[in-house]
């Protein structure tokens, strides 16, 4: 009744409780943001791969879909979304890695929340264009909904360059969905490990090209962001020693 009644206040994100426990609200803010990413992102993919005809709609659809999730949990979280963009930040040391890896968990729960959330809106149409047979291979297949498979000339060193320059996530739902294990056995095991390594490794170097080119030259932070500042690091501090006494 409480969550009701604090969810039904004119300002929620006031709340005591959520400020006491700011962990806890990013925490929701992360799984929150990544769910709500995931479902439009892949809702647009069912259409264009069953209805088609969308063509660069696609990555523009993508686009909005992260500008409305970032405004969504900014300003509680950062809304990261992604575990390889909350490594990111853990190497250039903007959250702690406790932190780090409870984003990294509820990303992933809420992006397998997401995508199964676009496979109940759409599994009668998922049906009837595939016939109930999910599959990752040929002309009916629709595991590309969900995740990111390479066209037959694509090696997977060009793969990797791909996922390093761009990013990528929620292949476990497919399993769960009935895609089978060749939503990981994918030439011959070859692929699987390239959406999760690459996306990683290209945004720890997109921050640091952007530090080395952009950051370094910027001014000083404003004072209230630097209060902002000082404050995450004390709850960081605070987290740590809590767990350290469990």
């Amino acid at each position: 009744m409480d969550l009701i009644k604090n969810a039904a206040s004119s300002e929620p994100w006031r709340n005591e409780n959520y400020q006491k426990h700011s962990l806890r609200a990013c925490l929701l803010s992360e799984f929150f943001c990544s769910a709500f990413f995931v479902f439009c992102g892949t809702a647009y993919n069912t259409m264009d791969i069953i209805v088609g005809g969308f063509g660069a709609g696609v990555p523009i659809a993508w686009g909005l879909c992260l500008i409305f999730t970032v405004q969504l949990g900014h300003r509680i979280s950062g809304s990261h979304v992604n575990p390889a963009v909350s490594i990111m930040f853990c190497i250039f040391k903007e959250i702690s890695i406790i932190r780090c890896i409870l984003y990294s968990i509820v990303q992933t729960a809420g992006s397998f929340v997401g995508a199964g959330m676009t496979y109940l809106v759409y599994y009668d149409l998922i049906n009837h264009y595939d016939g109930g047979v999910r599959s990752v291979h040929g002309e009916k297949r629709t595991a590309h909904i969900f995740a990111t498979y390479p066209q037959d000339y694509l090696t997977i060193r060009g793969g990797l360059v791909d996922q390093i320059s761009t990013t990528a996530m929620p292949r476990i739902f497919t399993l769960v969905a009935g895609y089978g294990w060749g939503v990981f056995s994918y030439r011959n095991y070859k692929w699987f490990w390239v959406p999760i390594i690459g996306p990683t490794v290209g945004a720890i170097i997109g921050a640091f090209l952007y530090k080395y080119f952009i950051g370094n030259f910027i001014s000083e932070l404003p004072e209230k962001e630097n209060e902002c500042k000082r404050c995450r690091e004390e709850c960081e501090r605070r987290e740590t020693k809590i767990l350290t006494v469990y």
